[in-house]
């Protein structure tokens, strides 16, 4: 089984629904498919092509994780949540592409992604984010997402793409940090209480060099 055509009329592909089959080698994703629930195409090794329509909104957990021939992938500007581990194991992905309306990136989306080159984000707003291991055992590590509405930002063809942050991390339990030593601007995203700074924050090796502050 190489490729696969599925109806036009398939509204939701199931867990599991083509998991290890691995001589598929590519799949198209018709209009009306609004979910791929966990693990659909998990672990299918020969996967280099997936071509998404317009429609689509959510991914589920561990989607293509193991999908270890699979380079590059572009989601539409539909799709609004991507759930854990998607895309763990993918060792030769280099280059993903998410739209603009993307508000949900699960937990270690990219773990063990060794060959990731760029990452590009086309909204305007950042997308939640499960927790910091978005980025965990890739080649991006210690990266962030820039979206549109950031200062300074790095631009590429219009579209807006990984930008490394010197310094990161969590002040409280849903507070994240990023300091750039480019601009000299700290980042803090995120709702909730921040921890007690009194004796020392958490950028304290950058506090001679910041000059702005952005909440």
């Amino acid at each position: 089984l190489e490729t696969i055509n599925i109806p036009e009329n398939v509204e939701f592909i199931g867990q599991s629904a083509f998991a290890y089959c691995s001589s598929l080698k590519e799949i198209t994703i018709p209009l009306l498919v609004e979910t791929i629930d966990d693990k659909a195409f998990q672990y299918c090794t020969s996967l280099t092509t997936v071509v998404f329509t317009d429609g689509l909104i959510e991914i589920g957990n561990s989607v293509f994780e193991g999908c270890s021939s699979l380079q590059t992938i572009s989601f539409p500007d539909t799709i609004d949540i991507i759930g854990d581990s998607v895309f763990e194991d993918c060792i030769n992905l280099k280059n993903v592409e998410f739209g603009n309306r993307l508000s949900y990136i699960g937990e270690a989306i990219f773990e063990n992604c060794k060959s990731l080159e760029t990452i590009n984000y086309k909204g305007q707003n950042y997308p939640l984010q499960s927790d910091s291991r978005l980025l965990s055992k890739s080649h991006l590590t210690e990266s962030v997402i820039v979206p549109s509405n950031f200062d300074n930002q790095t631009k590429t063809n219009g579209e807006w793409r990984i930008r490394k942050a010197t310094g990161q991390g969590f002040i409280g339990d849903n507070v994240e940090w990023f300091y750039f030593e480019d601009t000299n601007i700290l980042y803090l995203y995120g709702e909730g209480k921040v921890d007690d700074c009194d004796k020392e924050c958490p950028w304290s090796d950058y506090k001679e060099n910041i000059q702005t502050v952005v909440i």
